[in-house]
């Protein structure tokens, strides 16, 4: 399977065979620009806590400092996310196995291919494209060019994908789904 699509610098994609079957497996990263500035916005929350206690705090810095810890907290964490996380498709056993692993973490959520419907590319105007940070825990089935209706919900695939790599990740998905999964 060629999922390198018409840009070599984003081919990063592979299928991986083991007992259970084959699975793809993808980066969430989405851009080098998007780190880039967490990194600069971590930056900015460390020379902000510097600021704070250079006088004698009062009891408002210390809520300032709080916030500044959560947020340095939660840009690490998608920082490393955006880094290290790897998006895995299974389809085995009447089932899409969905899910994400980070360090030995990970999380999976199952589907059963009879209550899927609409596979397609679906791109998210309000999303922010390519250029948003991407959580696995906050957009863990939300984000995502390749979506598929289910049982009411809409679920997201492929966070780190274009166009192009998402429309050959539902071909994938296709030739190993029965015909009812890309009908409306």
């Amino acid at each position: 399977m060629n999922l390198l699509g018409p840009d070599f610098s984003k081919a990063n994609y592979w299928t991986e065979f083991n007992a259970t079957g084959e699975r793809l497996v993808m980066p969430i990263r989405r851009s080098g620009k998007v780190v880039g500035g967490a990194l600069f916005g971590f930056g900015l929350v460390i020379f902000n806590f510097r600021k704070t206690f250079e006088h004698e705090p009062e009891p408002f810095d210390y809520l300032v400092f709080a916030g500044l810890i959560g947020g340095a907290i939660y840009l690490v964490f998608n920082i490393l996310a955006s880094l290290l996380t790897r998006e895995v498709i299974q389809i085995g056993h009447g089932e899409l196995v969905h899910g994400w692993r980070m360090l030995g973490l990970k999380q999976e959520k199952r589907y059963l291919l009879r209550d899927i419907h609409a596979l397609s590319i679906r791109l998210d105007e309000d999303a922010g494209g390519l250029d948003k940070l991407v959580s696995p825990l906050t957009d863990f089935g939300k984000a995502g060019v390749v979506k598929f209706d289910y049982r009411g919900d809409t679920i997201g695939l492929g966070a780190g994908l274009d166009e192009a790599h998402g429309q050959q990740v539902v071909e994938w998905i296709a030739r190993r789904a029965p015909r009812s999964v890309t009908e409306p």
